[in-house]
């Protein structure tokens, strides 16, 4: 009986969390004249150059995959109190992880941030919200437990960085291959 429920409640879990909206980011770059195989070894290049990408998975000349982050800073102020401001900004700091992909083929390839997940640096003393999905507002727990309003702009600031992360990862990637012709 015990092992029914808990199975049960993980099986629960797992769904609710998989039937979310996950947040993702993604851009195709065309490069005419560029075959696959040309582009593979410069995003190759570039992408075992990056020191914020990890457990790089090397896929067949056609796609490569890592784990990557970016630091998490809030910023956001808690309305009427600064001690709470400082509190939750330190309960909320460290960072956004992500699962970052690249598809080849001749004359593009895609680039794509997925899996986007909210780690704070404190284990025992932090406000975590988690996987990044699509929903307008924050996870309902953080909600009850700190607010609403300063939830929900803490939930907007963290796609916004990991937007700017993807754009800044975006502007580095090599675009001008054409010498590779």
């Amino acid at each position: 009986m015990r092992f029914t429920i808990i199975l049960s409640f993980i099986l629960i879990t797992f769904s609710s969390v998989y039937s979310q909206n996950i947040f993702s980011l993604s851009k195709t770059v065309r490069i005419e004249n560029v075959k696959k195989k040309k582009l593979y070894k410069e995003l190759n290049n570039w992408f075992y150059n990056q020191n914020n990408f990890s457990n790089i998975i090397d896929n067949n000349d056609d796609k490569l995959i890592a784990e990557g982050f970016t630091i998490y800073k809030n910023p956001v102020k808690y309305e009427n109190s600064s001690n709470l401001s400082r509190v939750y900004a330190q309960q909320t700091e460290g960072k956004l992880k992500f699962k970052i992909e690249i598809s080849i083929k001749d004359n593009e390839y895609s680039i794509n941030l997925t899996r986007i997940k909210h780690v704070p640096d404190n284990q025992w003393d932090n406000i975590n919200f988690g996987i990044i999905t699509t929903d307008i507002t924050a996870p309902k727990a953080i909600i009850e437990e700190v607010g609403e309003k300063w939830s929900n702009d803490v939930w907007v600031d963290i796609k916004s960085q990991i937007t700017k992360k993807f754009d800044d990862i975006v502007s580095t990637l090599p675009v001008n291959l054409t010498s590779l012709n």
